[in-house]
């Protein structure tokens, strides 16, 4: 093959291979002129110091060539330190975990979570999605409630979106806390209810908007984790305090006022138990939502008077509120306190309508049984019902 080649090239004449040689040599250098230019004024170079992404920079001035490490490459996973799912009524189920920033300087503003819930198959049998934020070297808790699941769950997942990094090194933590909390158990809730409060103290020198209040209930010996819950809160002012009810029971309807009287939180179970239309409660007119609850009972005047005698007493108190189209409720109340202060009052309410009803009819029942056993010469026992 070569000589084939070095055959070819001979059979021209000295002065042709002379203008290949020539020709050749110009092509090179019009290439190297040509690259030249191309280099100096189109193409671009990694500076890794403009403050913009160029050349083969994997960032803004890093990775690549660059002996900077991009954040992404430096920080550390997040870490999950625990997920389940806490049944609250039956077929529903509040899906939680605790995840863990480990970077000291390294944040996420938009996380995007999706839980994933399996059964004892391993088929996927539901998902819930979402977003949060994610603060340096911070434990954050994200909750999802009220997931519906025919069937208890055999595994709880939770994935990420790819995450962008940010550096938070010069990050000011806001000075946002939660103190004076306490569980209220009553009466009228069921096995899994509980109503937790506190004030919630904005310390910063900013306004905060849309803030999600996560709270979680540990067992006090065994650090189990038996409820789960959150709410939000619209606006927090700079060097506000607000008093809130924090953790809602899922079948009971939640009323927390300040002293005087104003609501501060609502629950969607206050308003759909005593049917207030839903601009009613966004206007937050609290003389409007009285006289429409007041106008619904048998006997509101001692409804009122119950209401009054209360507000800025220490006391506790639960009664039996009558409507006119039937229905009952029981009514619990306890006061909020604050270093020995009262500072605001919790209300909840359960409708009892269909445990009465049942009751009244079981008594009918019972009577009914007992005449007839009279007439036959034995007694029926009293019946209890429980529920």
């Amino acid at each position: 093959m070569l000589t084939r080649i070095f055959n070819w090239w001979h059979s021209y004449s000295r002065s042709t291979r002379k203008r290949w040689y020539i020709g050749i040599v110009y092509g090179l250098l019009a290439s190297a002129f040509i690259f030249s230019i191309y280099n100096a004024f189109f193409a671009v170079h990694p500076t890794c110091s403009d403050g913009v992404k160029n050349g083969a920079e994997l960032d803004v001035d890093c990775g690549g060539i660059c002996s900077q490490l991009c954040l992404f490459q430096r920080v550390q996973k997040i870490r999950i330190l625990e997920k389940a799912a806490i049944p609250t009524k039956p077929d529903y189920y509040d899906l939680y975990t605790v995840i863990q920033n480990p970077n000291p300087t390294s944040g996420i503003e938009d996380l995007r979570y999706t839980f994933e819930v399996f059964d004892g198959t391993g088929a996927s049998v539901v998902k819930r999605s979402g977003r949060t934020f994610l603060l340096p070297n911070a434990e954050k808790y994200i909750v999802e409630p009220a997931v519906k699941l025919e069937e208890p769950p055999a595994q709880v997942n939770i994935t990420f979106q790819p995450i962008s990094w940010r550096d938070l090194t010069n990050y000011i933590q806001p000075e946002v806390f939660a103190r004076n909390k306490e569980i209220h158990s009553t009466p009228s809730l069921q096995q899994s209810g509980m109503e937790v409060t506190g004030l919630i103290n904005n310390k910063s020198d900013i306004d905060f908007q849309d803030i999600v209040i996560t709270v979680i209930v540990r067992e006090k010996f065994s650090d189990e984790v038996v409820a789960v819950n959150r709410t939000d809160m619209q606006t927090l002012r700079a060097s506000e305090e607000r008093l809130r009810a924090i953790l809602e029971s899922s079948n009971d309807g939640i009323l927390a006022v300040d002293p005087s009287g104003k609501h501060i939180f609502v629950n969607k179970r206050f308003a759909e138990l005593w049917r207030i239309p839903p601009s009613m409660v966004e206007t937050g007119d609290d003389d409007a939502m009285l006289r429409f609850v007041q106008e619904q009972l048998v006997d509101p005047d001692a409804f009122l008077a119950t209401v009054k005698r209360l507000y800025g007493t220490a006391d506790t108190a639960d009664d039996i509120i009558l409507f006119m189209d039937g229905r009952c409720f029981e009514r619990h109340s306890v006061p909020i306190m604050d270093g020995g202060s009262v500072v605001g009052r919790l209300w909840s309410f359960h409708d009892i309508t269909a445990r009465r009803r049942a009751e009244a009819a079981l008594s009918l029942q019972s009577a009914a049984l007992n005449a007839a056993a009279n007439a036959v010469g034995f007694a029926i026992t009293e019946v209890a019902l429980t529920g």
